[in-house]
């Protein structure tokens, strides 16, 4: 046939996962399988997106909502979270 693309199953190659911690997500890669490391990876960035938005706003609740500080709320909940 021509013009049609191949049925074979192709290996996903999951370079992102390198960049993780301590390389914990390129070990799961070898171990499970590059497709169930991607969605570890995933919930792992879920969860620490959530962290931050959390400490964020409890920033924000701090200065007693006063509005305008969204971003340097953020960065310092980022920060907050990067020496833990």
């Amino acid at each position: 046939m021509t013009g049609s693309k191949s049925l074979e199953p192709t290996e996903r190659s999951a370079p992102a996962l390198e960049k993780t911690k301590d390389g914990v997500a390129s070990a799961l890669a070898s171990k499970i399988g590059a497709g169930e490391a991607t969605n570890v990876a995933a919930t792992e960035a879920a969860r620490r997106h959530a962290l931050i938005a959390e400490t964020a706003y409890l920033l924000y609740e701090q200065r007693h909502f006063d509005p305008g500080h969204d971003v340097e709320d953020w960065l310092a909940a980022e920060s907050a979270l990067n020496l833990k």
